[in-house]
């Protein structure tokens, strides 16, 4: 199965932290055998970090949490509460990254 994969460097961005703290994160990852690098057949002085097989189950979990947390959000607030909370982070986190907002304020949450 083919993946998203990225550079030390992007997965920094990406969850707003150093270049540094990426790598040891990496480094950590690989080690537990979550991640692997691969050469960038884009650039050769790249490597890009590739998950295993062994990273999947944690990630689908980590996504059913988040999505129980959402839920429970959405109850506690109410739909319209709700909905302005998730809008406005998004308008905090811009179009810049801020940890892994972008990617969880453009889906949808719960009943439209």
């Amino acid at each position: 199965m083919q993946r998203s994969a990225l550079t030390s460097a992007q997965l920094g961005q990406r969850l707003g932290v150093s270049k540094q703290a990426a790598a040891k994160t990496a480094a950590s990852l690989e080690k537990a055998g979550y991640v692997f690098r691969e050469p960038d057949p884009g650039d050769r002085r790249a490597m890009l970090l590739q998950r295993t097989d062994r990273a999947e189950p944690f990630l689908s979990a980590s996504e059913v949490g988040f999505e129980r947390v959402m839920e429970r959000w959405r109850r506690q607030l109410g739909a319209d509460r709700f909905d302005v909370m998730v809008e406005s982070l998004a308008e905090v986190a811009g179009d810049g990254p801020v940890g892994d907002l972008p990617g969880w304020l453009t889906q949808r949450h719960g009943p439209a």
